[in-house]
């Protein structure tokens, strides 16, 4: 079944009872592991499983599921009891204190949580069985998380025994006394529960439409139908207190040490520890995608200081200067592996901030250079009528030489989003020698890890293309002068708040909720639909708009909601070619998809950036 998203489309909820009955008989964390599997297919949700898994589990059966308890301890520091109730064959219950469980605590030079997760389970004490599968089923409660499931989510937030409030989950995440292993699982499930919700939606990396500053939009008919009231708990904080931890916690690499005592990945990590920090990097990548870290950032005046202390974290992560680079098979090498290939990713996004601020100080010079020939007359660019074309436009331009000045110093000469001792940012072209990124990304390649060297390469060439790269950029700009273009601008933010606040109200099937979907589907279509209103320029243009904020992604997780189909008339049918007619149990939502590929092939017409990217 693992990611055959065919064959799991036919799974059956006879199959998944069959594993509760498994369970009850033996708490064996393999049978957890097909559920999990089971519940996602390449990355992306199954509806349709985590639905009927989530009612075996969570609804019929949840005294399957371990209970836990978090007490204040001496010096205030948490005690954490987990409760594994016993089977059919084994009626005892265990109570695990997790400081049973510390690293401190080594096995085959292994923490000891990892042992017992990647021990033969038939070799394990009954007490270690016990703690497996209370590990595996925190892996479980994120993969039922995935794509927002609101059932799943208003369980494990409300359900007691359930120690999932935002300030317990993130301070026993703090807590370096309890397991790696288990802070790991505990920052994947924050991920799920807390961050990957409404009302975050991914911003786009690099913003190519962008508005001048002095238009102002034509007024909008666009008002809010269903109020997006949160219905389960949320972090109130806006998650500074999580960023911040992040930004402390990270650089520490989970408490690996180096040959100095430094903290590094280059010597003998654990476990336990490289899992911590995997899941701090899914952590810190899917939060920057939502615009945390950063405040204003498609702003001249944008703040970064956060995201410098990221990049050198990251960094560090894939820096792997005098240390041998040498293939390996051991499970913790390859996990390395694994964890710099995603770290390059966040590296790569991390720079595409770079690439957007610099885009924005490139379209704030000449926001200036422009009001400032207009405060002396528009035609004084015409004044200027000897030389050729290259002559005749420095002739235009010299008198801004200060502006074209200030503009390249603040492109190049200055730290973006890189430390100094990493210099990223201020790269001069030819200097190979003794650069940090350079030399770091040269020795990825001893690793014989083919994605791993793709990546390295690829972030080596943008770092010594960056100069390139903004004149690239910048013949990919769109800037909307008109206030009807400015219009759809905004109203092309606004529906991709809506749709993603609106799709929770969607999964509960409410009215009011379809109605306002359909309405804003339909304003958004009608824009990039060629009429006597919208002519082809101007459509193309609304395209632009809309791909390059990225209003695809809400609608494709709307079309991601499970369509129940009635499936009794199959028995009538003569013809087994006709299976596929039957008919959908919810029109709303039958015809709520409609409109969301009506929104799609219209976005798609004529337009190959659109085509590509919906392809991806």
């Amino acid at each position: 079944f693992f990611d055959k998203r065919r064959l799991l489309s036919l799974l059956r909820p006879d199959l998944v009872d069959q594993f509760m009955e498994l369970l009850k008989d033996v708490k064996d964390p393999r049978h957890i592991d097909f559920l999990l599997s089971i519940c996602t297919a390449d990355g992306s949700p199954m509806p349709t499983i985590q639905k009927i898994v989530g009612e075996a589990l969570l609804g019929r059966n949840k005294d399957l599921l371990p209970s836990y308890t978090v007490e204040e301890g001496p010096g205030g520091a948490p005690i954490v009891t987990i409760k594994v109730s016993g089977t059919r064959t084994l009626p005892e219950s265990f109570q695990l204190n997790l400081r049973d469980f510390g690293d401190d605590i080594t096995v085959n030079g292994r923490d000891y949580a990892s042992y017992i997760l990647t021990s033969p389970f038939g070799e394990l004490a009954p007490e270690e069985q016990a703690f497996r599968y209370a590990l595996r089923c925190i892996n479980l409660y994120g993969k039922l998380c995935v794509g927002r499931n609101q059932a799943a989510l208003k369980f494990f937030l409300t359900t007691e025994g359930m120690p999932f409030k935002y300030e317990t989950l993130l301070g026993l995440m703090k807590e370096q006394t309890l397991p790696a292993l288990f802070r790991a699982r505990l920052s994947s499930l924050m991920l799920g529960l807390y961050v990957d919700r409404d009302p975050q939606t991914s911003k786009p990396q690099i913003l190519y439409t962008r508005t001048w500053s002095k238009v102002e939009p034509e007024d909008s008919s666009f008002a809010e139908g269903v109020e997006n009231v949160p219905t389960l708990p949320v972090c109130i904080t806006g998650f500074k207190d999580l960023c911040a931890f992040l930004l402390e916690s990270l650089p520490r690499l989970g408490g690996a040490k180096g040959r100095d005592g430094e903290a590094s990945l280059n010597a003998s990590p654990m476990y336990g520890q490289l899992e911590f920090v995997t899941a701090q990097v899914d952590l810190c990548d899917l939060m920057l995608d939502f615009g945390f870290f950063t405040s204003r950032r498609d702003d001249v005046e944008v703040d970064h200081s956060d995201v410098l202390g990221l990049f050198e974290a990251v960094f560090s992560i894939v820096d792997t200067r005098g240390y041998p680079a040498a293939p390996s098979k051991r499970r913790e090498a390859l996990m390395l592996v694994a964890i710099r290939s995603s770290s390059l990713k966040l590296l790569i996004r991390l720079l595409n901030l770079r690439a957007n601020y610099r885009m924005t100080v490139c379209l704030d010079s000449w926001e200036k250079i422009f009001e400032e020939q207009e405060r002396k007359g528009l035609g004084s660019f015409k004044e200027v009528k000897e030389g050729n074309g290259a002559e005749r436009k420095e002739n235009i331009f010299e008198k801004f030489d200060s502006h074209f000045q200030k503009m390249y110093e603040t492109l190049f000469e200055q730290d973006i989003v890189s430390s100094r001792r990493i210099r990223s940012d201020t790269y001069k072209p030819g200097e190979f020698h003794g650069d940090a990124v350079i030399e770091a990304m040269v020795n990825l390649t001893g690793f014989q890890d083919h994605n791993l060297t793709a990546q390295a390469c690829a972030l080596m060439l943008r770092h010594v293309s960056q100069r390139t790269r903004v004149t690239a950029d910048l013949k990919l700009l769109q800037v909307l002068v008109f206030p009807a273009a400015v219009r759809v601008y905004h109203e092309a933010q606004y529906a991709i708040k809506r749709l993603t606040a609106l799709r929770k109200h969607l999964s509960a099937a409410r009215p009011d909720a379809y109605l306002e979907a359909t309405e804003v589907l339909k304003r958004m279509t009608e824009y990039v639909t060629v009429s006597d209103k919208y002519g082809p320029e101007i459509v193309a243009v609304n395209q632009r708009i809309m791909i390059d904020h990225e209003l695809d992604e809400p609608i494709v997780e709307i079309l991601r909601m499970p369509l129940e189909r009635d499936t009794t008339r199959r028995l009538a049918l003569v013809d087994p070619a006709e299976a596929d007619a039957d008919p959908a149990k919810n029109n709303a939502l039958r015809d709520l998809f409609q409109n969301c590929y009506d929104l799609v092939l219209q976005l798609c017409s004529g337009n190959p950036q659109a085509q590509a990217k919906l392809f991806e």
